[in-house]
């Protein structure tokens, strides 16, 4: 794992690899609403730039790229990975003073599950948004989910 010391503009950041327990079970990876993994994480910084450079550094990919989302649909610095990407947005998107991430991206298999487990947990206004890239998200608002933007999206190979 990599960590940064408090007075490191990156101290809110660590980064490290998949944690396999040996007591995991397949049950613990079956979701009602058909989540499979975490994609994306949404980060609002001023330090977009320090950040972006640090994964360049790391000889990963950094793009700028249209970004749907609630609250914004503008070019903003995306970060590529393995399995899901960093999304940069302006300190002005925080939900809480200082709290830079602000959001999570969940891949999902099928979109119908997803709004039928909002559906009976109560969340009844749950609209699909058409992606550019041919996927689908919901956007459930941080007064929903206790402080973060979720996404949902379900790939263009899932959709059904």
């Amino acid at each position: 794992m990599i960590t940064f010391s408090e007075t490191d503009r990156l101290h809110t950041l660590f980064l490290g690899g998949r944690n396999h327990s040996p007591t995991d079970r397949e049950e613990h990876f079956q979701h009602t609403n058909s989540a499979t993994n975490l994609i994306g994480v949404w980060i609002a910084t001023s330090d977009s730039e320090v950040y972006t450079n640090l994964f360049k550094n790391l000889s990963l990919h950094v793009t700028f790229q249209t970004k749907q989302t609630p609250f914004q649909k503008k070019k903003v610095a995306v970060v590529s990975l393995p399995e899901g990407e960093i999304v940069f947005f302006p300190a002005s998107e925080q939900v809480s003073k200082r709290r830079t991430v602000i959001g999570a991206t969940i891949h999902v298999t099928d979109m119908k599950q997803v709004q039928a487990s909002l559906h009976q947990a109560g969340i009844k206004e749950v609209a699909v948004t058409q992606n550019a890239d041919g996927t689908q998200s919901v956007f459930l608002p941080p007064s929903r989910t206790h402080g973060l933007w979720l996404e949902f999206r379900q790939t263009e190979a899932s959709t059904h």
